[in-house]
């Protein structure tokens, strides 16, 4: 259980680190016209949400 819980909860750090720095590289994106950071920022921000998704969802099994 108490690895379970663990993994659980680093998994959402990590989901919401991924979006920070994903809503970071969009922003930087589109301030300083940068195409690729702002993509780079959208799969970033996604791939966040679906780790927080994904983890939430493995610890209610």
């Amino acid at each position: 259980m108490l690895k379970g819980l663990a993994s659980g909860l680093l998994g959402r750090a990590v989901g919401l680190g991924l979006f920070g720095v994903g809503f970071w590289a969009l922003a930087k994106g589109f301030i300083d016209s940068n195409v690729p950071i702002a993509l780079l920022g959208c799969v970033l921000m996604v791939g966040g949400m679906w780790a927080m998704a994904h983890f939430r969802r493995m610890m209610q099994d």
